[in-house]
């Protein structure tokens, strides 16, 4: 069973936890995890900009960064960090619902724990179609995601 945390370090958004944490166990099921851990952290846009600085060499402020956690032969474990004030931002210029761009980064980050890249045109394009797909499958999520 996929144990799935949320953990709130920015309140900017007041979010349904059980709906993310549904989202995200059914993301990572469908990719083959069904057993593990998984912490969500709604933190601060410096905390995130100081993790892509430290982890990626790169001194960008960002809207989500995942971490997977176990090593060979142990059970799932990750973390994605998302920045409230990106997640309001990235709503604003695609124009959509702040609930339905929260749930993308959830997608997003669930896919690359399960090893999907969007370092080149096609990985962003197949993790996009990905996130769409699920973003309509599990559509009832999405309502109750609500500030």
């Amino acid at each position: 069973m996929i144990t799935v945390s949320v953990e709130v370090a920015d309140d900017q958004l007041h979010v349904d936890d059980d709906a993310i944490k549904s989202l995200a166990t059914k993301v990572l099921a469908e990719g083959g995890q069904s057993d593990g851990d998984l912490t969500i952290i709604l933190a601060h846009d410096e905390l995130l900009r100081q993790m892509k600085i430290t982890y990626f060499d790169q001194d960008v402020y960002t809207d989500i960064v995942s971490f997977r956690l176990d090593e060979d032969n142990e059970p799932f474990e990750g973390e994605i960090y998302i920045s409230p004030a990106r997640v309001v931002e990235n709503a604003d210029r695609f124009n959509e619902p702040v609930s339905r761009e929260l749930a993308r980064l959830v997608c997003h980050g669930c896919l690359h724990l399960l090893g999907h890249e969007d370092n080149t045109v096609a990985g962003k394009n197949a993790m996009r179609a990905e996130e769409d797909r699920h973003l309509q499958e599990f559509h009832p999520e999405l309502t109750s995601l609500h500030f």
